[in-house]
């Protein structure tokens, strides 16, 4: 797993969140898919927690925090 990829594909999964209208309805619209791109969060968020649950290393943007 590389953590440094699966945050930046995290962050700009959040962002597509954070600028996606809130009167939709799950689903797609306006080019969002946003019943994929959570699921695919989902996935990423497991992934990163088992990478850091079995020792491997955080993102590099994380690294600076401690």
């Amino acid at each position: 797993m590389d953590p440094n990829a699966a945050l930046t594909e995290m962050l700009e999964l959040a962002q597509r969140f954070v600028e996606c209208p809130d009167d939709k309805e799950m689903g797609e619209h306006d080019g969002c898919q946003c019943a994929a791109h959570m699921e695919r969060m989902g996935e990423l968020v497991l992934a990163l927690d088992s990478w850091l649950s079995t020792g491997g290393f955080a993102p590099a943007k994380w690294a600076v925090m401690t």
